[in-house]
């Protein structure tokens, strides 16, 4: 369960992480993401369709909704909900990576792992973020932020592009003007500013067989 990542905006059905995620764990994965799902939303579904569905372990993706007045408190009602409706089955918690073009996202990741593992009591949480970044290698460009100042750097090299001044959670002029004049950049393993391309949903998916195996919530290979 998740937003449009997990149903797998921008790529056909056998190329969104669910998918290959049933490839990589052999087993059967049912895909019920929903475009613009908050995890308020995903606890209402669970608690609707859980008895039909009768899953052993739910993936439960998605970030906290910073719309809401306590973003942190709101994704830990959403998964006890979740929990609660599921139950005896398992509950595994993934926060989608974070595109380097999502000022908001980048800002508050640096602090929000840590607090949903405080608040969630020490279940585990997959944040993937990290991996994401550790294969952005190139080619394509990527966005450094250093105070208001926003820069899109081509990969390897780190060749400026495009720099300009952001205001609070938007992207700079200059930056957004680079997007709409070349159509050919793009930053790795994302095909827009928070959608993995296939190459990125195939990591995603690889990442967290690794999890639920970790977890022994599916059968080790």
């Amino acid at each position: 369960l998740g937003a449009s990542i997990t149903f797998g905006w921008g790529v056909e059905d056998d190329a969104t992480y669910p998918a290959n995620l049933a490839r990589f764990v052999g087993v059967e994965v049912i895909n019920a993401g929903m475009p613009a799902a908050k995890p308020g939303h995903i606890a209402q579904w669970l608690t609707i369709h859980a008895s039909t569905i009768d899953a052993d372990v739910v993936v439960f993706g998605a970030r906290p909704n910073w719309d809401v007045p306590n973003p942190i408190q709101d994704y830990t009602n959403a998964v006890m909900a979740s929990e609660a409706a599921i139950a005896p089955a398992q509950l595994a918690i993934i926060l989608p990576p974070i595109s380097t073009f999502d000022p908001l996202g980048v800002r508050e990741s640096a602090n929000e792992a840590k607090q949903l593992r405080d608040a969630l009591q020490g279940r585990p949480i997959l944040e993937l973020t990290d991996a994401f970044r550790e294969r952005q290698k190139g080619p394509g460009v990527v966005m450094e932020t250093d105070g208001s100042t926003q820069r899109m750097v081509r990969l390897p090299n780190r060749e400026l592009v495009a720099e300009g001044s952001g205001s609070g959670d938007h992207l700079a002029p200059e930056i957004i003007a680079a997007f709409e004049e070349d159509h050919t950049l793009v930053e790795p393993l994302f095909f827009d500013g928070g959608h993995p391309d296939a190459k990125g949903y195939k990591l995603f998916a690889e990442q967290v067989a690794q999890y639920l195996r970790d977890n022994r919530w599916v059968p080790s290979p």
